[in-house]
């Protein structure tokens, strides 16, 4: 019985390589051009805006409980503020005389999008998107990307904002931390310069008159943006819940 398998194998063998033998596989001749594989002819489809639905399903983060910050054993000081745990947590592990430094970076954005865009109110126009992004891209070259992510977010977690606000202030931050990340050497001037053509171009959503996100070329710039009071609140949307390190 071995010996007939044996022999087929070997059969079988000879038959393989005399065929190869027979039919050589073709060589390119000596200078000639190498050849190439054809060419993959898929083209990716074009990249699509999201919906305003799409966005508050995407930029969403879940509330939290406000406290006041800063605190000396356990009691507020004269004149602290209102801001989330996550973010007192992290200011905390900051200390104070740092922390000073991301209310200094706060409040040159505030001033920076106001000259700017000295027609928009303070919130859910083109100054408000000019002014996540230019903080969160300030903060990414000062504290790096995932501190700001972190500490951003957490802002966003308070009970109190409507949801179109926290999706349109996270969307706006991430394009912020995406700019300083592609430009770590810019300077305070040309990162404004940068942030502000981000705006122009698109990159950032605004919050329209009939309330939804929009891109923020789909809505003149010099337009008046809907009041706080005048968002809606409720539920946040279910979508990606995101809940910070609280660490520095």
């Amino acid at each position: 019985m071995f010996p007939d398998i044996a022999r087929r194998v070997v059969t079988s063998a000879a038959r393989t390589i005399t065929a190869k033998l027979d039919n050589p596989t073709p060589q390119p001749s000596p200078g000639a051009a190498p050849t190439r594989p054809p060419e993959d002819t898929f083209e990716p489809a074009p990249s699509r805006k999201k919906t305003s639905d799409e966005l508050l399903r995407e930029y969403t983060v879940a509330p939290t409980e406000m406290t006041k910050w800063p605190k000396v054993f356990g009691i507020p000081v004269p004149g602290a503020r209102e801001v989330t745990e996550g973010e007192a947590a992290m200011l905390d592990d900051l200390g104070l005389l740092r922390a000073q430094g991301v209310r200094d970076i706060a409040g040159t954005a505030e001033e920076t999008a106001n000259a700017r865009f000295p027609a928009q109110g303070v919130s859910n126009g083109h100054a408000d998107a000019f002014r996540h992004a230019y903080a969160n891209a300030l903060l990414t070259q000062e504290r790096g990307e995932e501190w700001t992510a972190a500490f951003t977010t957490a802002h966003e977690q308070n009970p109190d904002s409507s949801p179109l606000s926290v999706a349109m202030d996270l969307h706006n931050n991430e394009v912020g931390r995406r700019i300083a990340r592609e430009n770590p050497d810019a300077s305070p001037e040309e990162m404004a310069d940068l942030i502000q053509k981000a705006v122009e171009n698109g990159e950032m959503v605004v919050i329209g008159q009939d309330l939804k996100l929009h891109y923020s070329n789909e809505i003149p710039v010099d337009a008046a943006a809907p009041k706080n009071d005048r968002l809606p609140m409720g539920p946040r949307n279910p979508g990606k819940e995101v809940e910070p390190p609280y660490t520095v």
